[in-house]
């Protein structure tokens, strides 16, 4: 068994329990996972630092999908606590401004080679007004570059959990909801994705796997 998974298993229990303690959780399209096999892109929208642990419980404790190797910018792993947590999870770091074929290398040897489960936040960032944000086009880079289905996950009342007071005694209904798996080749075509040749396949790619996001509710 992968020591990662290992570590996911340790730590589900209590993210469970801090999800079913201090918010009102819920999961919805579980039905939507049955068929699906690794490796894959998990692509959801981002309002919280809480949001990847979240979708951690929204799967069985057991899962055959851990761990998920989130993508991260390179900078939380300048900070010596948090970047060993995200690399002890399976987290890697993306170097910004290098290109996305160099960038995205790590994220296609994971998919390809190592045949794991990628998660993707596509906006970047955290919303900072609860909206959904532009995504870049690394998500849809990765679903061509590699041919793999994409999972949209849709992560609803997460927005504002910035402060203790707010996650402890806030009780904010909390939702993850699974989508239906799709290959982003089915809607633009399939691609050998250039990033400079290639930008606007990469820019309407992109949209659609955010619409699949918000229309997963």
């Amino acid at each position: 068994m992968n020591w990662r998974k290992i570590v996911w298993m340790f730590f589900w229990p209590l993210y469970r329990l801090f999800a079913e303690l201090f918010f009102q959780f819920e999961i919805k399209g579980g039905e939507n996972l049955k068929n699906l096999k690794k490796p894959f892109i998990l692509a959801a929208n981002h309002a919280s630092y809480l949001d990847g642990e979240f979708i951690v419980v929204a799967f069985p404790w057991n899962s055959e999908f851990f761990p998920i190797r989130y993508m991260a910018a390179e900078y939380y792993y300048k900070k010596l606590f948090l970047g060993s947590i995200l690399w002890l999870l399976g987290g890697f770091q993306v170097v910004q401004g290098i290109g996305l074929d160099e960038s995205l290398a790590p994220a296609v040897s994971l998919l390809l080679k190592n045949s794991d489960v990628v998660g993707v936040f596509p906006e970047g960032k955290i919303t900072k007004d609860g909206n959904f944000g532009e995504g870049k086009p690394g998500v849809a880079y990765l679903a061509l570059k590699t041919n793999l289905p994409v999972l949209p996950v849709n992560i609803s009342g997460s927005f504002g959990l910035n402060n203790i007071k707010t996650v402890v005694f806030g009780r904010k209904k909390v939702g993850i909801t699974f989508g239906k798996p799709f290959y982003l080749k089915d809607y633009v075509g399939e691609h050998n994705p250039d990033p400079e040749k290639d930008k606007e396949i990469l820019i309407k790619g992109t949209k659609i796997v955010m619409e699949k996001i918000k229309d997963t509710l």
